[in-house]
């Protein structure tokens, strides 16, 4: 049975990005997001998918595709979270910390990113 990792979701952002499907990397990102660590992750798969993001100019995107994952009390990985966080407006950071606090997580690293 096939099985999604790092490395197939990662892939799956550089394949969107190569055809030009911003939906597309936005999909195959938040599943990367939602996927736990794998063991042997260094994150650097993670730091991959947020410059192909940032490259292709899907920053605010991603900041409101990341509040929609966690109004759905979906649990996103930290080193994921972090970076998206740093790239929201303030708008989003008040979004972002609402749907946080509603979703329970837990405040370090995440609340404490919001509110750095």
């Amino acid at each position: 049975m096939y099985r999604e990792n790092e490395v197939t979701l990662a892939g799956a952002v550089m394949e969107a990005k190569e055809v030009g499907d911003p939906r597309q990397m936005l999909d195959a990102a938040v599943r990367l997001w939602l996927a736990p660590a794998e063991p042997s992750s260094d994150g650097s798969l993670v730091r991959d998918v947020w410059a192909a993001l940032v490259k292709a100019q899907l920053e605010a995107q991603a900041v409101t595709e990341l509040v929609r994952v966690i109004r759905a009390k979906g649990r996103v990985r930290a080193d994921a979270f972090v970076p998206i966080a740093y790239a929201a407006s303030t708008e989003q950071l008040l979004d972002l910390a609402d749907a946080m606090v509603a979703a329970e997580y837990d405040a370090y690293p995440y609340v404490a990113v919001v509110f750095e």
